[in-house]
């Protein structure tokens, strides 16, 4: 596997790790991560994409998880489209660094903005 798709396993990666395992995107990158050549890359990436947009489609216009479905989304088909192109690792990085800037600035939003739930020791009935 070459550095680019390194890169890009990596980030997958970090979608199943915390702040951002809270995209709930995880498993559906979790191809990407595990992906060993550029043909799987390409499968993983078109998956994690396909299920980003099905997902985006279930969630109320511009709230939280629909921003971060959209965005999850925008990242699978950047990845594809600079897969195909073969550009350098350092372009990557500084892509990579985008997404994860504006996912945890998401997850940020979402947490702060769901209702507590039963069971959360700052739930009051």
């Amino acid at each position: 596997m070459n550095a680019s798709l390194e890169k890009i396993a990596i980030f997958a990666g970090m979608l199943r790790l915390s702040p951002l395992a809270e995209t709930g995107a995880g498993d559906s990158w979790y191809a990407v991560n595990r992906a060993e050549d550029r043909e799987s890359m390409t499968r993983a990436l078109a998956y994690a994409k396909g299920y980003a947009d099905a997902a985006r489609l279930a969630c109320s216009y511009m709230g939280p998880s629909w921003q971060i479905a959209n965005l999850l989304g925008v990242a699978a088909g950047t990845f594809l489209c600079m897969i195909d192109a073969n550009d350098p690792p350092s372009k990557i990085d500084q892509v990579i660094a985008t997404y994860v800037s504006e996912l945890t600035e998401l997850c940020e939003r979402k947490r702060a903005t769901c209702e507590p739930r039963i069971g959360d020791p700052s739930f009051r009935y």
